[in-house]
């Protein structure tokens, strides 16, 4: 072991104290802690008086700044006090760095600069792709550039990470950090209890060496629900965590009659719908067997329309031949994309989403759009927005979905006027152009220019 005098030498060789005038340090006026004061270049630099006077407030991330800095500043990687000697404004970080570059006065009112970063796209879900891209275009048409390439300084745009354990996005995040650019996560249901079970012990090592620094470190998580973001705290203690929903993924409204008639339903049948990825988390086997619990007077059709792991749903297709005696009429459509899956939505007069899991849902979404009634599971966030005569919330269990079904067999049809109320609301609370506007003041908040770093 080296003697302890050699050690504290190579600590010295390594980091250099930055000495004044006569060689002092200074201290913070509010702390025991000595902090280095800047070289002087002839002049009492503006740091030196504002530490004299000890003129400080604490920023919402721990820093120290000085209140008679403004705060049209921007941060930068600054090793000597040049700015100071030029009289340019600057903040103090508490890692003793020098936050520099005053913006010009309009820099509040420029365009916002987003730049996204995504998984690849072999590991993105239908539904996180319509999300970004419907995020992307609304902010688009509100005049923000969305790039794909990191700003080249702090002024120039928020970084938006989409999802977690990407090692790309980890490196981009240093980078971020390097340069003082502001960046936000989101994690998209990856840290949800159904998620973090898959490959348990494989996320949790991931989790503890890089994704939590990079999530702690972050200036804001975005979540898309209240629920998601109570979970976010127990995994990132203390973090900003901002709430802001996902949008519609297009411009279908209710067309019931058409829909039915193009479908080949007949107008007495109770058709219920599940669209979505046919995936054990997703509670289609739930759902056969809740169906099979109930009577069938032959009114009741199920619609499947998706598809999944071929043994998995060559499964659940062996179940339901075996009990084809007690199960309605099932439909398995297959996968269907694009705009021809509205005419399932708006057709049907039940969707179906008994899920274990989910973020958001952009499917019960899609189906309050066009006035489908939806029964889903309180594991998504949808159950106090539906609470209200809006659609049916059971628990992720075969009896409480069978209970489900039956309030719903034992009421009359949903009316046209029904149906048209429900889509309103889903368009005034979810509408991407009404949502897009709350985006954008949220990235304006990140911007160094208006938060002061």
């Amino acid at each position: 072991m080296a003697p302890r005098c050699a050690v504290a030498a190579a600590l010295r060789r390594r980091f250099p104290p930055r000495r004044g005038v006569r060689g002092a340090t200074a201290r913070h006026p509010r702390s025991d802690v000595r902090r280095p004061a800047l070289r002087d270049h002839g002049q009492p630099t503006r740091r030196d008086a504002v530490y004299e006077s000890g003129e400080f407030h604490r920023h919402r991330r721990g820093r120290r700044v000085a209140r008679a800095v403004p705060r049209s500043c921007r941060p930068a990687r600054a090793r000597r006090s040049s700015t100071a000697a030029r009289g340019g404004a600057f903040l103090l970080c508490k890692n003793g760095g020098e936050l520099r570059g005053a913006l010009p006065r309009n820099a509040r009112h420029s365009p916002v600069k987003v730049v996204f970063f995504v998984p690849p796209a072999e590991q993105r879900s239908g539904g996180l792709d319509a999300a970004i891209d419907g995020l992307r275009g609304a902010l688009e048409r509100r005049g923000v550039v969305v790039g794909d390439c990191l700003p080249d300084d702090a002024g120039d745009g928020v970084v938006h990470f989409h999802g977690l354990w990407q090692p790309a996005h980890a490196r981009a995040a240093s980078e971020c950090r390097s340069r003082g650019i502001p960046y936000v996560v989101s994690p998209h249901g990856m840290l949800e209890p159904w998620a973090w079970r898959h490959k348990r012990w494989k996320k949790w090592s991931y989790f503890h060496l890089v994704e939590k620094r990079h999530l702690a470190r972050a200036d804001a998580l975005l979540a898309t629900a209240a629920q998601e973001a109570g979970r976010l705290r127990a995994f990132v203690a203390g973090q900003r965590i901002e709430t802001l929903p996902l949008g519609m993924t297009g411009m279908a409204r209710p067309d019931h009659a058409a829909a039915r008639a193009q479908l080949g339903w007949a107008a007495e049948e109770r058709v219920l719908l599940f669209l979505s990825r046919i995936h054990v988390k997703k509670g289609l086997d739930l759902l056969l067997q809740a169906l099979a619990s109930l009577p069938n007077d032959g009114r009741v059709r199920l619609v499947v329309v998706g598809d999944g792991r071929p043994e998995y749903v060559g499964q659940l297709k062996r179940y339901a031949a075996e009990n084809s005696g007690v199960l309605p009429r099932i439909d398995w459509i297959g996968p269907v994309w694009g705009d021809a899956r509205w005419k399932y939505f708006q057709g049907a007069d039940l969707f179906c989403l008994p899920t274990h899991s989910e973020n958001f849902g952009l499917a019960v979404l899609e189906a309050c759009q066009v006035g489908t009634p939806v029964l889903t599971t309180v594991e998504t966030p949808w159950a106090a927005l539906l609470a209200d005569g809006r659609g049916f919330i059971c628990q992720p269990r075969v009896d409480e979905i069978r209970t489900g079904l039956q309030r719903f067999l034992s009421q009359d049809r949903w009316s046209e006027d029904a149906r048209g109320a429900l889509a309103e609301w889903a368009w005034s609370q979810f509408h991407w152009d009404t949502l897009a506007e709350r985006y954008v003041n949220f990235y304006q908040t990140l911007r160094p220019e208006t938060t002061g770093r």
